[in-house]
């Protein structure tokens, strides 16, 4: 069960790509590490290692997507949630993860014994993509206004003597830099 967070950027018409194709390149970058950094944290404690995968694409000429995730079972189950179990865990049994957390920690007990003959309730979804989308989106797409706003200031172009809400101002070129930053899944 794959398991990933999606960030789809469309930048509107106007941006020049090619002039700041670098600077957004080096920001989707640093993006993709915070991201991945947050799904690693989700298995902290767990004894066996999650590969997380991740990939920039630019899906069109001002369109760019961000894809971190696992295809790992486990994690599926535990992320994706399922409608029964068939491990009974010892009694002194604590999860590691809690649905609408991406803290994870040492937890306890464990698997007492696994059958078919025995279902339990099923495990409750953690969607940890869902909530690693909704801790990380705004600042994505802050990161990259501040990006592309430094660049084009740095280049001497876009400099104002303050930045206001006037038409034609850094930040309204800024503020209409992103037609859409959605979650995808």
């Amino acid at each position: 069960m794959r398991q990933m967070a999606r960030f789809k950027i469309e930048l509107p018409r106007g941006i020049d790509t090619e002039a700041m194709g670098e600077v957004i390149g080096e920001e989707l970058d640093r993006a993709v590490s915070k991201i991945q950094d947050k799904f690693e944290h989700t298995t902290d404690f767990w004894q066996h290692e999650v590969d997380f995968e991740s990939t920039v694409t630019q899906s069109g000429p001002k369109t760019w997507e961000i894809e971190v995730g696992t295809d790992e079972r486990i994690y599926g189950f535990v992320s994706g949630g399922t409608s029964i179990r068939y491990a009974t865990m010892t009694k002194d049994f604590e999860p590691k993860t809690m649905p609408g957390s991406l803290i994870s920690d040492p937890g306890y007990g464990g698997v007492a014994i696994v059958s078919k003959k025995i279902p339990h309730e099923g495990i409750k979804a953690r969607d940890f993509p869902g909530q690693i989308y909704d801790a990380m989106h705004e600042d994505i797409e802050r990161d990259l206004v501040r990006a592309v706003r430094d660049a084009a200031r740095a280049s001497g172009h876009g400099v104002a003597p303050s930045i206001s809400r006037a038409a034609g101002s850094v930040s309204d070129f800024v503020s209409g830099l992103f037609k859409k930053l959605r979650r995808h899944r």
